[in-house]
């Protein structure tokens, strides 16, 4: 009975970018052979919005009326963008002919004005005006003031309007 020999070869992979060509060293001693394969990732990133209710209270025509609403941004993914929110002027606004939209909470065919500003006192964020986050990815919520002008003759009653968002990041 007569043995053989067999040549055990090695093959080894190395995290390399490149292409995952192989390539075979015959040089003496043995056989190897050698290659590469791409790696690589891609990062997203992902945020939302969502807006707490402003809900002012009883409105009395002499005095003007102020109130908050949180608003939450979470980001996830790339550190490096910072979001701002688009504040529209809302289902009720009344564009007239002045460049800038009034705001407006409607009861039935009664409107209510009201502002939003990002600080306490604040000028009014006309439609499309926005308020930058801070941080740029987590959680982080935004307090928008909202106030009534005193002196408005209404009807008695439930007056509402819905603001839209819009994110950008």
């Amino acid at each position: 009975m007569k043995l053989s020999l067999l040549a055990t070869a090695s093959l080894t992979l190395a995290l390399l970018g490149g292409s995952s060509a192989f390539a075979a060293d015959t040089g003496s001693g043995g056989a190897t052979a050698t290659g590469s394969i791409a790696v690589s990732a891609t990062v997203s990133v992902t945020c939302t919005v969502s807006g707490g209710a402003l809900a002012f209270g009883t409105y009395a025509s002499g005095a003007a009326t102020s109130g908050t609403s949180t608003v939450t941004v979470d980001c996830d993914g790339d550190p490096s963008v910072t979001p701002s929110i688009a504040v529209d002027s809302g289902l009720n606004a009344d564009t007239g002919t002045s460049a800038a939209s009034v705001r407006r909470m409607v009861n039935g065919t009664n409107y209510l004005s009201y502002t939003l500003a990002s600080t306490s006192g604040g000028t009014d964020l006309a439609s499309g005006g926005t308020v930058s986050a801070t941080q740029e990815s987590g959680s982080q919520t935004i307090t928008l003031y909202g106030s009534i002008p005193s002196a408005q003759e209404v009807e008695a009653g439930s007056y509402t309007d819905t603001v839209g968002l819009t994110l950008t990041y």
